[in-house]
């Protein structure tokens, strides 16, 4: 993840990719049960505000068999962008990792 400062956000980039719109709507419906409680609006993908920032998952490229997205963060306060930083890292290592045992599972 790259994290910079523009006043007056911290900002947080992340690029990940995964296999087809199915993979990543399950990943988006990781990421909305995780911030339930938050406002979000699903225009041009997901932005979710929480307190001092807001963040977004948007969509860079797709494939037929790929997706690559785009997660930014954008924090007033470093404490608060890196604790919503924490939270989706480790949304991530879950889906992944459920990804990892359906596949065993299946294959």
């Amino acid at each position: 993840m790259t994290i910079s400062f523009e006043a007056p956000y911290h900002n947080f980039i992340k690029h990940e990719s995964v296999d087809g719109i199915e993979a990543y709507e399950k990943f988006l419906n990781f990421v909305k049960g995780e911030f339930d409680l938050f406002q979000k609006e699903e225009i041009n993908g997901l932005k979710v505000y929480f307190p001092n920032g807001w963040f977004i998952v948007e969509i860079l490229k797709e494939t037929e068999s790929n997706i690559e997205f785009k997660i930014n963060i954008k924090s007033k306060t470093l404490k608060s962008g890196k604790v919503v930083e924490a939270k989706i890292n480790a949304l991530n290592k879950l889906f992944n990792n459920v990804l990892d045992k359906k596949e065993k599972v299946l294959g």
